[in-house]
């Protein structure tokens, strides 16, 4: 069993706080910005809406478009982590900094597990590094890494489950990972 802090692994966190520092130092307590800002505008709305009681199944938009004009509900994809930061919100109050903190978790939950499945995959310390960090200065990944965005969040989910499905079996190549035979 591997250790889950090994001197690797350090190496790995320590440049991620260093260049989360470098991207995010500015940014973390913002509103939306950029482009798809109706969009994160959507989102916040979403969460809001979530923070002031909705009930979780019935998504609800500020904007009343739905039902002749009468309400805001709408459909969208599963809105757990709007419900999430709006828990969040009602420890800490309507705070963007506890908004992008928690993606910024999720982001980083997300690297480190591709990391990890790299690692399996190269069975040395460089190219799952430089591979992770690639992916990790991409623009696009920077700036919707922490945006209100749900998109990056998913894809971060999608980097987690190879690593997490690993206890299930014992694999040492990529086939593992392949869905055809």
């Amino acid at each position: 069993m591997t250790k889950v802090l090994s001197f690797e692994n350090s190496i790995f966190i320590i440049f991620f706080l260093l260049f989360s520092l470098c991207y995010y130092d500015s940014l973390l307590d913002k509103g939306p910005m950029g482009i798809h800002l109706w969009r994160q505008t959507d989102c916040l709305s979403l969460t809001q809406n979530y923070y002031e009681g909705n009930s979780f199944l019935e998504p609800e938009l500020h904007i009343k478009l739905a039902d002749d004009y009468t309400s805001g509900k709408t459909a969208g994809e599963f809105p757990v982590i709007y419900y999430l930061v709006a828990q969040i919100w009602k420890a800490t109050g309507m705070l963007y900094l506890s908004y992008r903190l928690l993606y910024l978790f999720i982001l980083f939950l997300g690297l480190f597990s591709f990391y990890k499945t790299l690692r399996i995959i190269f069975t040395d310390f460089f190219r799952p590094v430089v591979l992770t960090f690639l992916l990790f200065t991409s623009p696009v990944y920077v700036i919707y890494g922490i945006s209100f965005l749900t998109d990056e969040v998913y894809l971060n989910k999608d980097f987690l489950l190879p690593y997490l499905i690993k206890p299930l079996g014992k694999y040492k190549n990529i086939s593992y990972f392949s869905f055809s035979k």
